[in-house]
């Protein structure tokens, strides 16, 4: 794993991250994020997330035998793009974000399949805060996805 991190100016910070299997074919695992950090003396404090995976399903779901089930089946890799980018203010931010994921395993109540793609759009709002001894947290999610054809 590579984890490179750059101050800029005194109040941002960039960190990149990189992940990826020692073998060079096509199934190796591979994971790039990327993000962007506000340090605590700004007072509106802009973030951002950019991440993309492309991993292998585990073996498990790939080869299992047992007393009553037992399956085999040749996966592709999952792939999955997620952006976000946001801002906090003291106990409070607000973001938006956009996911893509593409070939993901599920259950369908009998058995593993591998699917389509589709994409999730949303805006997340998170607050604390303290009446005397109490302390409130509360977050909002407002999301809506789309599967294509």
């Amino acid at each position: 794993m590579l984890h490179v991190r750059k101050t800029l100016a005194k109040q941002y910070t960039i960190s990149a991250k990189m992940m990826a299997d020692a073998s060079l074919d096509s199934h190796a695992d591979r994971y790039i994020h990327f993000e962007l950090l506000s340090s605590e003396s700004t007072i509106c404090k802009p973030f951002g997330n950019l991440s993309y995976s492309s991993i292998q399903p585990s073996y498990f779901y790939s080869q299992y035998s047992g007393n009553h089930i037992a399956w085999q089946h040749s996966w592709v890799q999952t792939q999955t793009f997620l952006v976000m980018a946001g801002l906090g203010y003291r106990k409070s931010s607000i973001s938006a974000f956009y996911a893509n994921a593409n070939k993901q395993l599920f259950f369908n109540g009998a058995d593993f399949v591998q699917g389509g793609k589709g994409n999730v759009l949303g805006i997340s709002e998170q607050t604390d805060f303290r009446f005397g001894r109490f302390r409130l947290k509360a977050t909002s999610d407002i999301k809506t996805g789309h599967k294509p054809i």
